[in-house]
């Protein structure tokens, strides 16, 4: 009995930390859970906002096209000459996304791309009366294949004199976009309104209804969402329900088309979500099961052979240290909202942990094919080596790479003994003063993307078991810096046109004016005539204007242009010549030309920035006296067409 109490008595720290430890495990995977749910609605909206633009831009351009086709073939008799419209319906057809192009006439008679005219069931009055539209999904007559039509009418001063149709196969809508999140595997359906069919759906062949969404099991806190009716009534929302294909639980986030009659739903699998979230859970599973085992072989052996007792209590006390560094490391990651911070303050506990002269990280770039150290930190009197480890190519530690892969971990000893002299990992650990080292890699889906080591550790060097631990936790950190950065990046941008935003702005001018710039040129364009092409035309094709004033200018200035107001820009350029500057102001100009847009612009060039911002007020002043020009020159030309 004394035995079996002071066994327990040595237990009960023990079972006081493995307590702690869960109860911290749980409260944290419950929030982190919370966090990535959050994302994930993040992640889902921003893939459904960039799937709906990338439809918009893509329709939208294509049916202008059908519109100057609808207008051009009214002239020369075309219409009335199967022949030659067939020819020129062809060449539409080639230039668009189409798979074939349709002539439909008040007869109820249609004449397609390839020659042929043929009398349909079609209604022209219905079909007429509808003007520019989207139709319906039906099944093509032609090939039995499920199309949507983009019509438009060809019509003069004696009306409607037939509609010309742009046919899509259904299963082709999805080359209309790119989904960029969870590696592109991602579901992408469209659903008509108007009567809830699927126009597309780019994981299945056949096309259902939404009506199906009701058949299945929603999650908890979304049984109340009516998801149907919501997307029916065009309205934007978000839902989560169990798969019926493969009983997957699944997240869906929907918004409506701006100019057709769709919901576009972006649909995302629980297992791919959270992914890392689940690699964590495995990892807190199995260091529990791990301490478990060892608590219940320790109390069988402490029970039947008491001499050992010491020795179990050492072990004991070495996985307490274990798990003690281990949550000290993860409340660094988890404590800190400065990710760089954190894993600093990380890398100090664990050198401290095994004793060593340096604990460090590396980051592959397999885009670039290098291998960069990012994070360091070295013992009292070690001498960093973070800066002569950047741009390092992945040939070079080939080696590493291939020890990672067959035995999951890299561990030198004894440099002398286990590593040939001579060879390049020879020179490169002689030269740094590592005699012996560990290290892990850093996995994301199965691919090494870095690693965390420890050079000459003086203790607990044969136990890899705490780098392992938390070489997860060090991953999902560095994906959610990623992330963080991404969303930074995407606030410097101007969403509508795609260039730099004034809050970019603001940061690059406060750069010009901390630092003395050699050769800057700056422009100031301001758009001419928005007012009356909104006015005259509506805002969205002001809107087409602004975007291709942006394109000519960021065409010219890559990356060097910023969207300062609705209709204003700034390009700020450095290590320019003032002729190649001008030069370029000029190319411009005459790119805006062709493409039928007018800009005030002024220009100045300086030595330096010492006095950016005034140069900015110069180049302003200049835009200002360009755009009195313009409208001076067309008050005279309105004069002039007066007196005529």
């Amino acid at each position: 009995m004394k035995k079996l109490s002071r066994i327990i008595i040595q237990l009960l720290p023990v079972l006081v930390v493995i307590i702690v430890t869960v109860i911290v495990a749980v409260i944290g995977y419950s929030n982190i859970m919370e966090w990535e749910e959050d994302q994930c609605w993040s992640v889902l909206q921003n893939a459904a906002d960039d799937v709906n633009e990338q439809i918009q831009i893509r329709l939208e351009d294509n049916g202008n096209f059908l519109k100057m086709t609808a207008g051009s073939i009214l002239d020369g008799n075309v219409l009335q000459d199967d022949q030659k419209l067939a020819s020129k319906l062809k060449e539409v057809q080639d230039s668009t996304i189409f798979t074939r192009i349709d002539v439909l006439y008040p007869d109820g008679s249609a004449l397609s791309t390839d020659g042929t005219r043929v009398q349909t069931e079609l209604s022209f009055d219905e079909i007429a009366a509808r003007g520019d539209h989207m139709s319906r999904r039906r099944t093509d007559p032609k090939n039995g294949i499920d199309v949507v039509g983009y019509a438009v009418p060809v019509e003069d001063e004696d009306g409607i004199q037939a509609m010309l149709i742009g046919i899509m196969e259904c299963k082709q809508l999805s080359d209309l976009f790119q989904v960029k999140v969870y590696n592109e595997d991602t579901m992408v359906c469209i659903v008509d309104q108007r009567d809830g069919s699927l126009v597309m759906d780019n994981r299945h062949e056949k096309l259902g209804n939404i009506d199906d969404i009701n058949e299945h099991k929603f999650l908890k806190g979304y049984e109340d969402v009516d998801a149907e009716k919501e997307i029916m009534n065009g309205q934007t929302g978000r839902t989560a329900f169990e798969s019926g294909v493969n009983n997957e639980d699944s997240y869906m986030y929907y918004i409506p088309s701006e100019n057709f009659p769709w919901e576009v739903l972006v649909i995302q699998q629980e297992n791919v979500i959270f992914s890392s979230l689940y690699m964590m859970r495995r990892a807190m599973l199995r260091i529990g099961g791990i301490g478990l085992l060892m608590l219940i072989g320790y109390l069988l052996i402490s029970i039947h052979k008491t001499n050992q007792l010491l020795n179990n209590q050492k072990e004991t006390e070495h996985q307490l240290q274990i798990s003690m560094t281990l949550n000290a490391c993860v409340k660094e990651l988890s404590t800190y909202s400065d990710i760089d911070q954190a894993i600093d303050h990380l890398l100090q506990i664990v050198n401290a942990y095994f004793d060593g002269d340096r604990t460090y990280l590396f980051e592959n770039d397999y885009d670039r094919q290098i291998t960069q150290n990012t994070y360091e930190y070295v013992a009292e009197g070690v001498t960093k080596e973070i800066d002569h480890l950047q741009n390092v190519p992945l040939s070079y530690i080939q080696f590493w790479i291939d020890m990672f892969q067959k035995q999951g971990t890299f561990y030198i000893s004894d440099r002398d003994k286990e590593v040939k002299p001579g060879s390049g990992t020879y020179e490169a650990l002689e030269a740094q003063n590592i005699r012996s080292l560990i290290a892990v890699p850093l996995m994301e889906e199965g691919r090494i993307q870095g690693f965390l080591g420890v050079d000459n550790p003086g203790k607990n060097y044969n136990d890899l078991s705490l780098l392992t631990s938390i070489e997860f936790y060090i991953s999902d950190s560095l994906y959610r810096k990623a992330e963080q950065e991404k969303l930074r990046r995407m606030s410097f941008c101007d969403e509508p046109t795609g260039i730099y935003n004034r809050n970019k702005f603001e940061e690059v001018l406060q750069h010009y004016k901390e630092n003395l710039i050699r050769d800057v040129g700056v422009a100031y364009f301001d758009l001419n005539g928005l007012k009356e092409t909104n006015d005259r035309y509506g805002h969205k094709a002001g809107d087409r204007l602004i975007k291709k004033v942006t394109e000519c200018i960021d065409f010219v200035f890559p990356k060097q242009a910023y969207r300062v107001g609705g209709d204003e820009f700034v390009v700020i350029q450095s290590g320019i010549q003032e002729k190649e500057f001008y030069e370029l102001i000029q190319k411009t100009s005459s790119l805006l030309g062709k493409g039928q847009a007018s800009t005030a612009c002024g220009a100045l060039w300086s030595e330096d920035s010492k006095n950016i911002e005034g140069q900015i007020h110069d180049a302003e002043k200049l835009m200002y006296e360009d755009k009195r020009k313009y409208h001076e020159a067309k008050r005279l030309r309105q004069l002039q067409n007066a007196k005529k």
